[in-house]
């Protein structure tokens, strides 16, 4: 089954507060939207569409 899902974003502390965060999240919702790989659960995240895995798998991007 396909799955998405972001975790650990962070931002330099100069560049806080501008939203740069949030844009990432919100791109990579209407992403995972559009492939159909969104399932919410508790916590948090859920209500952004996000969904608990037993195991993480890491790839760092750096946009920045």
């Amino acid at each position: 089954m396909p799955v998405g899902y972001l975790t650990d974003v962070e931002t330099r502390q100069e560049e806080r507060g501008k939203g740069y965060g949030r844009c990432v999240r919100e791109a990579a919702i209407r992403w995972m939207r559009a492939l159909a790989l969104l399932h919410g659960i508790t916590d948090f995240y859920p209500k952004f569409g996000y969904i608990g895995v037993d195991s993480a798998v890491f790839s760092p991007v750096y946009l920045f």
